[in-house]
Order: C-alpha cells, then structure tokens, then sequence
C-alpha cells in the first residue's frame, strides 16, 4: 500500500522532504507525520522545517489548507475538511487569533474551494457533530463516504462504533437500512377536528400543555361553545389583544414604524 511503498522509498533513498513542525513546539509535527513515524523506527535522519504560529486554531487552518492543495483526496475528505475549516473560521478568540481574524466565509465559499457540494459540507458537519471518534476517522481515512457517515451519526455512539469496528462495507450497510427504513415509514395522516363549535374555524393547534385548540378564537376541542368555558376563552382573546397592543407601543417606542 502506500505507506508501505513510502517506507521503502525512505529506506533506500532517505527522507527527501522536510518534516514541518509548530516553531517553540518542537514535538508538534504539523505535516510529514507518517514519514516522521518511519524514520523514528528506523532511526533516520530526517530535517525539519519550522513555522510560527498564534495558535492552534491557526495550526489547524494551516493543515487544512495543505491538505487541500494534495490531489489525492475523496470528495468525502475533502467535505470534512471543508467542515472543519467552516468551525475554525467562524470560531476562536477573534481578537488575538490570527487564523479566526481571517475573513469569513460562507459554507458555499468554503464548499466551492475545496470542490464539494453544499450537501457534503452539512453531512459532513452532522458527523463532526455527532459521529463518534471512529467513524469520523472512517471518512478522514478515505474508508466511507461521508453520507453514508452522516446517516449512521443518527444513530447511539455505541452503535456506530460497533457498526465501524465491522468495516467499511457494514457502514454503508447500515446507511442503506436507515434510509431504506425512513422511507418505508408510514407517515402520519392530520386529524380532522372539524368545525370549531364556537367560531365555525378549520384549523385547529396540537399543544403539548394545553392540548388541541382552535387556532382562531383558542376554543378548546371537544368543548362545546359557550358555557363555563366561554370565559376561558374570551380572557385568552383579550390577553392575545392586550399582547399586540404591548407590542406596537414598543415599535412606536423603538421607532420602527
């Protein structure tokens, strides 16, 4: 494989590129790092190459740019590293770290640099957020495809990592099913409450705490009109008038009509 190829070369002909490392932070290799592993086993000599940086929000923007500039990456590396460039852009202490004073870019921007969809970003982004360790090392690797990543981070860490630790084929696998389940799930049909006994309204709210009520005159369902409840809703209309009216004393307050 290529690794192996690229010991063999460092073997016979010695280690020809520089090992680019943090300046004052001399065990942080930033690029070169499977050529530094090898010379460390075989006890090669090696040069470095060293550059300064504010932080590691700049070290990261750093590696990621490189990282770019290489062709030999799949779209799905690509997205994630357009994630991760998306987080650290938009992140960091804006006023000392050089690397987040840089200007910002939109996700489009950023997508359209290293040549992947908007799409790939967002799944790429679901797995940064919540995949597990494993399988966001899966897509850095090259190993799955980053929507196939994205639809097992729905699932329980400890159910991704077991899926990951079967290979790259069962990851795809399970995508498949989550999908091929999402589809076949039946989707639920709107009740129809009918008229609303107090205001003849159609449409009706579904509240969690309050139950289903008219959208209109807030009647409740089920509830015939008038009667003990009449005054129920009369105060909900008149708290509903009083709110608006609050709200348009604050605009002419705020100068915004």
């Amino acid at each position: 494989d290529e690794l192996r190829l690229l010991e063999e070369s460092i073997e016979s002909e010695g280690c020809r590129d520089e090992i680019v490392i943090w300046a004052n932070h001399d065990k942080t290799v930033i690029d070169g790092h499977n050529r530094y592993r090898i010379c460390k086993r075989l006890k090669l000599p090696y040069k470095t190459k060293s550059l300064a940086f504010v932080s590691k929000d700049e070290v990261k923007l750093w590696m990621l740019r490189n990282q770019m500039g290489r062709r030999n990456l799949s779209e799905s590396q690509r997205a994630m590293m357009a994630s991760r460039l998306t987080t650290i852009s938009h992140g960091g202490d804006r006023k000392t770290d050089q690397a987040a004073n840089l200007p910002l870019e939109t996700q489009a921007e950023i997508a359209e640099k290293f040549g992947v969809s908007e799409r790939s970003v967002r799944s790429a982004k679901t797995v940064e957020k919540h995949g597990a360790p494993e399988l966001q090392q899966a897509v850095t690797n090259g190993e799955v495809s980053v929507s196939a990543a994205a639809e097992v981070a729905k699932k329980p860490k400890a159910e991704q990592k077991k899926i990951v630790a079967k290979g790259p084929e069962a990851v795809t696998a399970a995508a498949k099913k989550a999908k091929a389940d999402k589809k076949a799930a039946p989707t639920a049909e709107p009740k129809d409450y009918g008229k609303c006994p107090n205001c003849a309204g159609t449409k009706w709210a579904d509240d969690a705490e309050s139950g289903v009520a008219c959208t209109k005159c807030h009647h409740p369902h089920g509830e015939p009109a008038g009667g003990a409840d009449e005054q129920r809703v009369t105060d909900a209309r008149s708290k509903t008038i009083k709110t608006a009216e609050a709200l348009m004393r604050a605009f002419d307050d705020l100068n915004l009509l």
